[in-house]
């Protein structure tokens, strides 16, 4: 899973922790606020931002070549008798 920010390699903000709107919640931890100059260096050659954006290009591009580490279907809830619920994912009808 890439959280926004991951690309370029932007780490966690915990300034969301003084925030009375947001101090209950840490998923805003992923959340950090965009320094828009910041993101300019993809395009500068040698730079963290740029390594880690064609980095993460590069691996977007293997993954999608790789059939089985595609996502073929949404999934599914399937209820048995053994467990509450599962995840399951039909393929081709199946």
């Amino acid at each position: 899973m890439i959280f926004y920010g991951d690309e370029l390699g932007y780490t966690n903000d915990y300034s969301y922790l003084q925030d009375k709107g947001k101090s209950y919640d840490n998923r805003w931890m992923y959340r950090p606020v965009i320094d828009w100059e910041k993101n300019k260096n993809i395009h500068i050659e040698g730079t963290v931002e740029q390594r880690i954006f064609s980095g993460t290009q590069k691996l977007l591009s293997i993954r999608k070549k790789i059939t089985c580490s595609c996502r073929l279907q949404q999934p599914y809830m399937a209820y048995t008798p053994q467990h509450s619920c599962c995840r399951a994912y039909k393929i081709n009808g199946k």
